[in-house]
């Protein structure tokens, strides 16, 4: 069925002269962290993959922070989690990043897949896809420029960001009777855009209220194509901080398009904190921070059976940080049918 929908939509892309690639393109949304919380990232002050969720965010940081992702955005099983090593393709890395209160640099694949079908024996004809579709973010917060975080309710970050893509599609003509090639013949497209995203952050007490709007302009130029115009993505984020060791975060978001639906998010993470005068190595490790999460997102209330539901853990020492979300249908979820995602982080000092 996933194979036969993706045929359908690449054959709707290469008998028309549209652009080689949909509008709401399926990227990895990255932070195994803000996965466990249904999503829910707009308002979560701070967070180190705030570039893709909100750059304001970042303004909270207090050091450095360099933090890879690897997801698994297929459905999986337990089995795979606990089998398969994240890597480049299957368990690709879906976010990367260098950031500082002050911004930072992110690398972001949103789209990429590499098919082959024989689909149409009659005509004796194999395709080959692959589309692929990178962006490469510049992030700066109010505090660029600043040597300290002074004290402000209000912070903006603002990210540029530059996209480049690539979609070939390549077809052999065989003989029906004896399969031996007759003709071949390759269309290549290469992209290149940029984008514009930004983001605040209003803190009060307790309460943060975050607003995002992402692909504010957002155009990729596509060889032998038209303009490609992104559409606007904008969310409205609360993050509650009733006692220290709870958080409750909450999110609306939607896509500006007349079809599009209002998604509803939240979630819940429970940290347990620790603390050692031992500085070595082994007790700084054993004495990390574990978190628990919880969280839940859906378009319009519908019965439970479709609902998103998500849930995740995490441990926090001085060294690293180390997160897993993982997110599916509720009917699915309890037999293994996730996506899940993996994060990890490492602070230091400049």
């Amino acid at each position: 069925m996933k194979h036969g929908l993706i045929f359908l939509l690449f054959c709707s892309i290469l008998f028309s002269e549209e652009i080689p690639i949909p509008l709401m393109y399926p990227s990895s949304l990255p932070s195994a962290r803000i996965k466990g919380l249904g999503e829910a990232g707009t308002a979560l002050y701070p967070d180190v993959t705030a570039s893709y969720w909100n750059p304001a965010l970042l303004g909270g940081l207090d050091a450095a922070a360099l933090t890879a992702v690897f997801a698994e955005e297929d459905n999986s099983s337990f089995s795979e989690l606990i089998e398969r090593e994240p890597s480049i393709l299957g368990k690709h890395i879906s976010f990367f990043s260098i950031v500082t209160y002050q911004g930072g640099f992110s690398y972001h694949p949103l789209f990429l897949i590499s098919y082959r079908d024989s689909f149409n024996d009659s005509l004796g004809m194999e395709r080959d896809f692959e589309l692929k579709l990178d962006e490469y973010i510049i992030t700066i917060t109010t505090y660029t420029g600043s040597n300290s975080q002074y004290n402000t309710p209000l912070i903006l970050g603002l990210n540029f960001k530059y996209l480049n893509g690539k979609f070939v599609e390549t077809r052999l003509y065989k003989d029906s009777d004896t399969s031996n090639v007759n003709d071949a013949d390759a269309d290549i497209a290469y992209g290149n855009g940029y984008g514009l995203d930004a983001g605040i952050i209003y803190r009060v007490s307790k309460l943060n209220v975050g607003l995002m709007a992402r692909d504010i302009i957002t155009h990729i130029y596509w060889s032998g194509y038209d303009k490609q115009v992104i559409p606007m993505y904008t969310s409205l984020g609360l993050s509650l901080n009733p006692v220290s060791t709870l958080l409750i975060s909450v999110d609306v978001n939607r896509i500006f398009q007349s079809n599009m639906d209002f998604f509803y998010r939240g979630g819940i993470e429970y940290t347990y904190y620790r603390s050692t005068t031992d500085s070595s190595f082994f007790a700084t490790i054993m004495n990390g921070s574990p978190s628990f999460r919880t969280g839940i997102s859906f378009k319009d209330i519908e019965p439970i059976g479709f609902l998103n539901f998500a849930s995740g853990i995490g441990y926090t020492t001085n060294m690293f940080r180390i997160d897993l979300g993982m997110e599916g249908k509720f009917e699915k979820y309890l037999y293994g049918g996730f996506t899940y995602q993996l994060s990890l982080t490492l602070p230091f000092k400049i």
